[in-house]
C-alpha cells in the first residue's frame, strides 16, 4: 500500500516541506490539474488564468481552516511553487502522485468532487479544451474513477 503519510515521507527527501499530511493531501488531489495544465505541453495564459484560480481555491480552503492572511499568502506561494514545479517534472512524479492518489480517494471517497471540480474549472476558465487536455481529462475520470 502506497499511503498518503508515506508518500509525503519520500516528496518531501527531494522537495522539504513544513506542511501538515493535510496540506500535502491538497497538493495529491490537485494533482490532477497539473496533469491537465501541462498535458499540451504549453503553459500559455490560458494555463496560468487556470493556476491562479486553482490557487485561489486552496485560498480559501485555507481560509476556512482559520490561518492568518500571513500565513495563508505563504502557503498559497509554496502550492503555486510546487504545482510549477511539479509541472516541469511530471515524468519523476506523475506514478507517484497517481497511485497515492488512488489510494487517498479509496480511503476518502468524498474527496473526489474536489478533484471533478478542479477539472471543471480547467473547462471554465479555457476558451477552448485542446484535445490533448481533453484526452488527459478522460485519462484521469478513467483511472481515479471520477464523475465529471
Amino acid at each position: 500500500m502506497f499511503s498518503l503519510e508515506n508518500f509525503y515521507k519520500k516528496y518531501t527527501l527531494q522537495r522539504p516541506l513544513n506542511w501538515t499530511i493535510e496540506h500535502f493531501a491538497l497538493l495529491v488531489e490537485f494533482f490532477p490539474a497539473v496533469l491537465v495544465l501541462n498535458s499540451d505541453g504549453v503553459f500559455d495564459k490560458k494555463e496560468a488564468k487556470y493556476l491562479d484560480k486553482l490557487i485561489e481555491n486552496i485560498g480559501h480552503f485555507l481560509e476556512d481552516e482559520g490561518f492568518s492572511l500571513t500565513k495563508i499568502k505563504t502557503l498559497k506561494n509554496e502550492f503555486k511553487a510546487e504545482f510549477l514545479y511539479l509541472g516541469n517534472n511530471i515524468p519523476a512524479w506523475k506514478t507517484h502522485f497517481l497511485t497515492a492518489l488512488v489510494e487517498y480517494l479509496n480511503l476518502h471517497p468524498e474527496q473526489k468532487i474536489h478533484i471533478s471540480d478542479a477539472i471543471s474549472l480547467f473547462a471554465e476558465v479555457s476558451d477552448g479544451v485542446s484535445e490533448m487536455e481533453t484526452e488527459a481529462i478522460d485519462f484521469l475520470k478513467d483511472y481515479l474513477r471520477l464523475e465529471v
